[in-house]
């Protein structure tokens, strides 16, 4: 289609939580994936951080509803 020198594909992953929807990248091949059953933000971020390569974290949705959990309803940020 002639559109691989406007796109750069990377590693990534979604880690899609009961609080919470986020993607992590650039990520290293191979590396271990974070805990999605991890629900403390407190723990989870810091986990995804930790993934060897990760520059990038986003929440996904935050003001949408995720298993009865609004993950910018001020829970998370209190």
């Amino acid at each position: 289609m002639g559109v691989a020198e406007r796109f750069t594909s990377v590693i990534g992953n979604e880690v899609t939580t009961k609080h919470g929807h986020f993607n992590a990248f650039p990520m290293q091949a191979g590396a271990t994936v974070p805990n999605q059953q991890q629900e403390d933000w407190g723990k989870l971020l810091p986990e995804i951080r930790a993934t060897p390569g990760v520059k990038v974290i986003t929440l996904n949705h935050p003001r949408d509803l995720h298993s009865g959990f609004v993950p910018l309803g001020g829970v998370q940020l209190s």
